[in-house]
C-alpha cells in the first residue's frame, strides 16, 4: 500500500513552512522518502472538494489527518490550531504502515488451504470429492498434478511476503520459521505422507506470520517513541 501525502495551503499562510518541516521530520523518522504534493487551495485548477480545507492541511491517502474528512467544499481559511504536529502525522503514517504488515499474513492463507486440502480427505473419498468438484466446474482441483504446483506457488508467495516484511523491520526470525514451515508442509505431504508433519508445519507457517505482525507492531511503537520516553 503506497502512502500519498498532500499539503493543502494558500499563499501567505504563516504556518505552511512549519507544516512542511513537520512532514519532512515525520517522514525521516519513519524512514520514508521525503516526497509529498503541495496543492494551492486558491488555485483555479484545484478540485472543488479541496477548496474548503483550512491552510495548512495535511492529507494522507486523501484523508485529513485531523478531521478524517476527504472533502470539504466552501471557502478556505487559516488553520485555527496552526500546523499539524509531527506526532499527528506520525500516528497516521503508523496506521497506514501497519496495514502493510498484513501482506505476509494474508499471503500464507492460500498456501495453507492448498496444503491442507488434500490431507483432510482419505484416498477412498477422492472419487466422491472429484465428483463434487466436477459438478461445480472445479474438477481439476482434485488432480494431484494441479495441487502440487499450486502448493509450491502459494508457498513461495507466502515466503516472499514474510521476506518482504522482514526486510522492512530488519528482523528475519519470522522468515526463517516460515521457511521451515513451508519446507515441512511440502515434505509432509509429498515426501513422507505424514499428516502430523503437514499440520505441524502449517501451524509453524501461520505462527511465523502472526509473529511477524507482532514484532512489526512493536518496531513501529519503538520508532515513534520520543527520545525522552525511551529507556
Amino acid at each position: 500500500m503506497n502512502i500519498k501525502i498532500d499539503l493543502l495551503y494558500f499563499e501567505g499562510c504563516p504556518n505552511v513552512d512549519k507544516a512542511r518541516n513537520h512532514i519532512k521530520e515525520a517522514l525521516s523518522k519513519r524512514g520514508l522518502p521525503l516526497k509529498w504534493n503541495e496543492i494551492d487551495i486558491n488555485d483555479k485548477n484545484t478540485a472543488s472538494h479541496l477548496k474548503g480545507f483550512p491552510s495548512p492541511t495535511v492529507l494522507i491517502n486523501g484523508t485529513d489527518i485531523e478531521t478524517g474528512l476527504s472533502k470539504l467544499s466552501g471557502t478556505s481559511s487559516c488553520q485555527v490550531t496552526g500546523a499539524p504536529s509531527i506526532d499527528q502525522i506520525l500516528k497516521v503514517l503508523q496506521k497506514n504502515s501497519s496495514k502493510k504488515g498484513m501482506f505476509a499474513f494474508i499471503a500464507t492463507i492460500p498456501a495453507t488451504v492448498i496444503a491442507v486440502f488434500p490431507s483432510v480427505f482419505c484416498p477412498a473419498c477422492y472419487p466422491a470429492l472429484a465428483a463434487l468438484l466436477g459438478s461445480l466446474g472445479l474438477g481439476f482441483f482434485a488432480s494431484e498434478a494441479i495441487l502440487q504446483p499450486l502448493t509450491i506457488i502459494f508457498l513461495l508467495i507466502a515466503l516472499f511476503g514474510l521476506f518482504y516484511e522482514s526486510t522492512k523491520i530488519k528482523r528475519y526470525e519470522s522468515f526463517i520459521i516460515g521457511t521451515l514451515g513451508a519446507v515441512g508442509i511440502y515434505a509432509g505431504h509429498y515426501w513422507f505422507s505424514s499428516s502430523i508433519l503437514t499440520y505441524g508445519s502449517v501451524a509453524l507457517l501461520i505462527g511465523a506470520s502472526i509473529w511477524n505482525l507482532i514484532i512489526k507492531k512493536r518496531s513501529l511503537k519503538q520508532e515513534n517513541m520520543c527520545s525522552s520516553c525511551k529507556p
